[in-house]
């Protein structure tokens, strides 16, 4: 006898969430809208309103499709293995996808209400980048590797890429053999594919600078060399030698 009733409710329910998604997803855009090339660092603007206010994000991305997670914004005590303090609420917000060759490309964004733990479609948008000087270069990267990488299953430590037209420069905090923690960098190589990068690895040294005084005495050694094979988007492998020992690490964009 209520099962009429229950229909009814999840009718009217349906009726009223489908144009708040609608109103929604009208507000995703590109920016910039026009003039995207290689060298446009491209975003995807999200207006929110009340009470989807933005928390943190992921980007992911297949072949030429991105896959844009935002989630609410929640301050409640119980919120998961990250503690509230992990989120910065924002009525609205730019997603980095990056820069990339010329081609088309589409981002579908998902909502993810962590009240409710319901992951929603607000919609998917396209945009086109054009072929300009750089793309018919050879020595440039595929796509904009600029990023925090790390592997998720070895906390403790992680690698900084920059990227700039054809320059790459990358640090990342390790440990020596005795358990020190040490600071490396891969940088005055070259683009030996858009995917593969290579070059000399650097140690750096010199006195405690923690405020008490001017940097002095910087000692800059090559250990070792290294390379980076991007497999995608936000996938790669980083493969260096270092004062003799060989390692190679799986590792992927850290998600804030």
């Amino acid at each position: 006898m209520k099962l009429p009733r229950l229909i009814r409710r999840l009718v009217l329910l349906g009726v009223l969430i489908a144009p708040a998604l609608s109103a929604m997803a009208q507000q995703i855009s590109v920016v910039p809208q026009t003039l995207l090339s290689r060298d446009t660092t491209i975003r995807l603007r999200v207006a929110t309103v009340s009470p989807f206010a933005l928390g943190r994000e992921s980007v992911t991305m297949n072949n030429n499709r991105f896959t844009v997670t935002l989630r609410s914004f929640d301050n409640s005590p119980d919120v998961g293995p990250e503690p509230p303090t992990a989120d910065v609420p924002a009525a609205s917000g730019d997603v980095i996808l990056g820069k990339f060759p010329q081609g088309s490309y589409s981002a579908e964004v998902l909502f993810l209400d962590r009240r409710t733990n319901i992951l929603t479609s607000m919609g998917t948008v396209q945009f086109n980048v054009a072929p300009d000087l750089a793309a018919r270069l050879s020595g440039y990267p595929a796509y904009d590797f600029t990023d925090l990488w790390w592997n998720p299953s070895e906390s403790g430590w992680g690698i900084s890429i920059h990227v700039k037209r054809d320059i790459l420069f990358a640090a990342w905090f390790a440990y020596d053999s005795t358990g020190n923690p040490t600071w490396y960098t891969l940088q005055g190589g070259h683009w030996q594919t858009p995917n593969l990068y290579s070059g000399p690895v650097y140690a750096t040294h010199a006195n405690p600078n923690a405020g008490v005084g001017p940097l002095t005495s910087v000692a800059v050694t090559q250990v070792g060399t290294g390379s980076l094979t991007f497999n995608g988007y936000d996938q790669a492998d980083f493969s260096f030698v270092v004062n003799g020992a060989q390692n190679n690490k799986n590792i992927m964009r850290e998600v804030f």
